[in-house]
């Protein structure tokens, strides 16, 4: 980081420089569709933060032209001057059975670079 702040999920967040400040947002919505609860982790100045994925983790870039809209269980973290926003991906087609899609999706609008893992999170307790 260079003075910038990145917001990451907690569960993702492995080590971070001394220098770095941490902190906590609230997410409202967003993080209680993941099972993540309603806050997420801040950390900010200059220094290195590693984050955890499950497999390699992809780097998209979000632009006034290009917003992005994200799987929830697939977001680690973002940064940049990036609004986010919870969208419902709830149609007439999902009330009938037909819908493949997620209920919920995070959708980003801005300039900055948002992180994701190419494979869901597993929200689903109990014995397999």
């Amino acid at each position: 980081l260079q003075g910038d702040k990145l917001y990451v999920e907690s569960s993702n967040l492995l080590v971070t420089d001394a220098g770095l400040r941490t902190g906590t947002t609230f997410t409202g919505l967003r993080g209680a569709s993941q099972g993540n609860g309603l806050f997420t982790t801040t950390v900010e100045g200059h220094g290195q933060a590693a984050i955890m994925s499950d497999g390699p983790a992809v780097v998209l870039r979000v632009s006034a032209q290009y917003p992005l809209t994200v799987d929830p269980g697939a977001y680690i973290a973002h940064q940049g001057n990036v609004r986010q926003s919870l969208q419902s991906g709830v149609t007439f087609r999902t009330l009938l059975g037909e819908g493949g899609g997620e209920a919920f999706q995070m959708r980003f609008e801005g300039d900055g670079l948002v992180y994701v893992q190419p494979s869901e999170r597993n929200t689903i307790a109990g014995d397999v």
